[in-house]
């Protein structure tokens, strides 16, 4: 009996060896990395994938929570708004002192023709004109209110 079995077993170690399978390949098998990241930083609301699931390119499978987000476009939002009032209280400014510009011009095309005329009278008189700058003093208007002065003193001439 023991025999017996000895002789069985060694059949059967024999069929065993004598059926060998070769392998279809060799050499290591090495896991793929995929990194994962979201468009925006924040709070991860949910994720909806596990370890080991096939996602499509671009699947979406999480969220993010979207209220700094939100803080932030509001804040760009007003800032904006800010900078456009600003841009036509400028343009008001703009038309503001080419007016005032204008009577300036004005005013001086009329302060040199008045010169002018006054020069041909004391030409035509014999007397001299003599143009000379305002002294200062504290009851003379000053620079800031945009008029000019002028003295003119006529002296005869003898």
């Amino acid at each position: 009996m023991i025999r017996a079995g000895w002789c069985a077993g060694l059949a059967l170690l024999a069929l065993g060896c004598a059926s060998e399978v070769e392998p279809d390949a060799y050499g290591n098998v090495e896991a793929i990395d995929v990194v994962v990241s979201a468009e925006t930083g924040g709070r991860l609301v949910t994720l909806d994938a596990t370890e080991g699931d096939q996602l499509a390119e671009g699947a979406a499978v999480g969220a993010i929570d979207a209220v700094q987000l939100g803080l932030e476009r509001d804040r760009i939002v007003a800032e904006r708004s800010a900078n456009q009032s600003r841009v036509g209280e400028i343009g008001r400014q703009i038309e503001a002192l080419m007016s005032q510009r204008e009577a300036a011009d004005s005013r001086r095309a009329s302060l040199e023709s008045e010169r002018r005329i006054a020069e041909r009278s004391s030409a035509s008189s014999g007397s001299t004109i003599n143009m000379r700058p305002p002294r200062r003093s504290s009851t003379a208007p000053s620079a800031s209110t945009g008029r000019s002065l002028i003295r003119l003193e006529r002296r005869s001439r003898r």
